[in-house]
């Protein structure tokens, strides 16, 4: 979990970033909207206050399709406004929304890569977490009586590595007719 909010970080600073801009885009020609199209306090679009115009990225950003205040008063800003809210529409939902996938798809895809070597560390730890035991028995007797089971399971799907198996096997005979 600790990857993916340390992955995520620089996507969510430029997210903001953008929505940031989008969003006084929008406050900026909200403001000619009031000013150009004589447009009452009271009636005035929601974009036409900068914490407005960050609620509606916001909105815009979810998906939110909401046009019709374009056409307040006289519409004299309608072009300039469908043009930026298309334009923050692809920026935030596709290429955006488009990147956090490909960078969560690329951290997962690298937790997997090394689940095995993790989980091969923390069998190690335990053996080694648990190698006092050996040592709290006292005497030389005790100490050759503790042991650890080491095991080597079979991949079917991999018919080629079967002479490393025996060779494994070799071993374990070896060290078994030292230790008698």
């Amino acid at each position: 979990m600790f990857k993916v909010f340390k992955d995520i970080v620089p996507f969510l600073i430029i997210t903001l970033i953008v929505m940031f801009s989008f969003a006084n885009s929008f406050w900026m020609i909200g403001q000619n909207q009031m000013m150009f199209d004589k447009i009452e306090v009271g009636n005035e679009p929601r974009y036409t206050t900068f914490g407005g115009s960050l609620a509606y990225i916001r909105l815009v950003t979810l998906g939110e399709f909401e046009v019709d205040s374009y056409v307040v008063g006289s519409a004299s800003q309608k072009p300039w406004l469908m043009i930026l809210f298309v334009f923050a529409s692809f920026v935030l939902i596709i290429v955006l929304i488009s990147m956090l996938v490909a960078i969560m798809g690329d951290t997962f895809n690298y937790n997997r890569e090394i689940k095995n070597l993790v989980l091969m560390k923390s069998k190690l730890k335990f053996v080694i977490d648990n190698f006092w035991i050996a040592n709290a028995l006292g005497n030389e007797e005790e100490k050759k009586k503790c042991t650890y089971l080491i095991t080597a399971m079979f991949n079917e799907e991999d018919d080629e590595d079967v002479e490393i198996l025996k060779d494994v096997q070799e071993e374990v005979h070896t060290i078994d007719r030292e230790r008698k």
